[in-house]
């Protein structure tokens, strides 16, 4: 959908953010068992390093909450919207990556 493609870029406007990659490719949940219906998207955000040890302060609330609206909009739209559909985002280091 384009408004889930405009809200990469508002991403990559962020203070902080060098760039932001979007994953187009979708993942079950490693417990299909327990989540059979699960879809997952991965976004990777590649961040500024900090000057002389300063600590950053990024602050992802405002788009995160406007990608989640995104996509339950979408899901409206295309008539997929169910009692069940539930989305969230979760930060996860690369190194994390495999339990998931």
């Amino acid at each position: 959908s384009s408004g889930i493609n405009a809200e990469y870029g508002h991403l990559e406007r962020c203070q902080h953010l060098e760039s932001a990659h979007i994953n187009p490719a979708s993942y079950p949940h490693a417990n299909k068992e327990q989540h059979p219906y699960t879809t997952q998207w991965l976004i990777g955000l590649s961040i500024a390093k900090a000057e002389k040890n300063q600590p950053i302060n990024l602050d992802l609330t405002d788009p995160i909450q406007r990608f989640v609206s995104v996509v339950y909009q979408f899901a409206q739209s295309n008539e997929m919207i169910t009692e069940t559909l539930s989305v969230t985002a979760q930060h996860v280091k690369k190194r994390q990556l495999s339990d998931f």
